[in-house]
């Protein structure tokens, strides 16, 4: 049986070493219960996409946010016949190119790393006074729900 890895390269398996699917996913499920921290009762985090803080060895927590980069396609010079080059160095035939898209970065992607609460201390008092916070210097124009949620 032939199996890829990450870096989708064939590597040969003996049965015995084969992994079930069911067992393999049982055991990555169980893993991540186990390594998770137990939510608080009045969970602020609904199903948004958002950084969620990630706890520290100092016991201090981070968020991060990442923008992707952003790319556009230029007209550039794409090689689609390689060079024939001889053993002492001659070239016997120039490469050959072609007018074609090519992508070109116009913002290079970002990763943000900041200190953040961490998920105990984001409890329903809190988020209501961030919010009120927010709201009386006019940057948060939504109700106060004492969620993390979008106005």
């Amino acid at each position: 049986d032939m199996v890829h890895d990450t870096a989708m390269t064939p590597q040969r398996r003996r049965p015995e070493q084969m992994i079930r699917p069911p067992l393999l996913a049982a055991a990555l499920a169980s893993s991540l219960a186990a390594c998770s921290a137990p939510a608080p009762a009045d969970n602020p985090w609904p199903d948004i996409d958002a950084p969620r803080p990630e706890r520290l060895a100092d016991g201090t927590c981070q968020a991060r946010e990442v923008t992707p980069a952003v790319y556009e396609h230029v007209m550039g010079e794409v090689q689609v016949v390689q060079a024939e080059i001889a053993e002492d160095g001659t070239v016997l035939r120039p490469p050959v190119y072609r007018r074609a898209p090519v992508p070109r970065v116009v913002t290079p992607r970002e990763e943000l790393i900041f200190a953040s609460p961490c998920p105990e201390e984001f409890t329903t008092e809190f988020v209501s006074t961030v919010q009120r916070a927010l709201a009386a210097r006019g940057v948060f124009q939504g109700n106060v729900t004492g969620r993390l949620d979008a106005p």
